[in-house]
């Protein structure tokens, strides 16, 4: 019987110490590798941050300071959007005309390349301005931000507007607004000191749920007399009037989306004879041949549900209510659809990006105090 040869045991050792060694060096390697990434990667955001940040003061300090390019721009021509009549003091007219802008024409004229962006002014409250068409004020506006309470109250002669039921919901267009049930929820506010003479125009903002009357007046119970009333009817806002004969006129817009936010304007031209319907600041539908229409009583003005049917509640939110005694136009309904789009849009809302700057400035807007906030973003 033979014996076998032993087996090197060194070669065995040396085999073991490589392959160690092996992994020992491709662990080192692959931390160094990560670590150099890492590092890149690091460097890298803190480049695109330090250009985000940079991006957003100069937009700042563009619209805050400066007059823009050319210095009278308009919609047509700007090259660089400044806001400024002087140095924080802001220019309306422009403000209107910034707003007016489409978003990515906007981004441009603030040269903020591939980001994206959310301007908002807010009053000293920390709500969204709400600023009033060019040369018309609001005879009564409720901005509906009270969020608690059972009246809310008229931000130019503070006229109260009883609530019944309506209940308040904290994050709407600019803010708290009004939840009405459509069972019975509606809201009175009396108009004695401002007759509705001649022409004017009713604006607010409706989230609905399902028909009923937005707001409206009338000076008896049943068809008979004068009144108007603003109503989403089979999911069209329409708007209608009973004129000096109480013959009834109707203006029926296009089928506005449930669930989402919409703006109202409505509008009786006396010096037309005309109803206009505004949707989401554009031209909705009109009617012409209406005549004698003078809805002067002191009755209540009624929000959620018809004023002379005592029926008709609305299913849904209204926020920003405002009535002018002018007939608005189509600049005007766009204005006041712009001014609030932005939060409306869902872009107020913190956006799913990887960095956010934000900015704010203190300004002055048709001489009150206003804070001017601009966020930027990469997504």
């Amino acid at each position: 019987m033979q014996r076998e040869p032993a087996k090197p045991r060194k070669a065995q050792v040396w085999g073991m110490d490589f392959v160690l060694s092996a992994i020992i060096f491709l662990s080192a390697f692959a931390m160094v590798l990560f670590a150099w990434s890492y590092a890149n990667g690091q460097a890298a955001g803190q480049i695109q941050l330090n250009e985000l940040q940079r991006k957003a003061l100069e937009a700042s300090e563009m619209l805050a300071r400066t007059a823009g390019s050319p210095p009278d721009w308009d919609t047509a021509n700007v090259t660089l959007a400044g806001l400024a009549s002087s140095e924080g003091v802001l220019n309306t007219t422009k403000v209107r005309r910034f707003l007016r802008l489409d978003y990515n024409g906007s981004k441009i004229a603030l040269n903020l390349g591939n980001y994206e962006y959310y301007f908002a002014l807010l009053g000293r409250d920390g709500l969204a301005l709400n600023l009033s068409p060019a040369g018309v004020p609001a005879m009564a506006a409720w901005r509906l931000n009270e969020s608690a309470g059972s009246i809310a109250y008229d931000a130019i002669a503070g006229l109260g507007l009883e609530l019944n039921g309506s209940s308040w919901s904290p994050s709407c267009v600019s803010g708290p607004c009004l939840d009405f049930d459509g069972t019975d929820d509606y809201g009175n506010a009396s108009l004695p000191s401002m007759p509705l003479n001649g022409s004017f125009s009713i604006s607010l903002w409706f989230r609905a749920r399902d028909d009923g009357a937005l707001a409206g007046r009338h000076d008896a119970i049943g068809p008979i007399g004068q009144g108007f009333f603003a109503a989403i009817a089979a999911g069209r806002p329409e708007f209608s009037i009973y004129d000096g004969n109480s013959a009834l006129h109707t203006v029926t817009g296009s089928v506005a989306q449930p669930g989402v936010w919409h703006h109202y304007l409505a509008a009786y031209d006396n010096s037309r004879d005309e109803l206009r319907l505004y949707l989401d600041g554009q031209p909705n539908a009109s009617q012409p041949g209406i005549g004698g229409f003078n809805p002067e009583n002191g009755l209540d003005f009624t929000v959620g549900r018809y004023a002379h049917a005592l029926a008709g509640h609305f299913n849904g939110s209204l926020d920003e209510l405002a009535i002018y005694q002018a007939a608005l136009s189509s600049t005007d309904a766009l204005d006041l659809y712009q001014m609030q789009l932005p939060a409306v849009a869902g872009l107020a809302a913190a956006p799913s990006a990887a960095m956010i700057v934000p900015v704010e400035r203190y300004v002055l807007l048709q001489g009150q105090p206003a804070t001017m906030r601009l966020m930027v973003w990469s997504r």
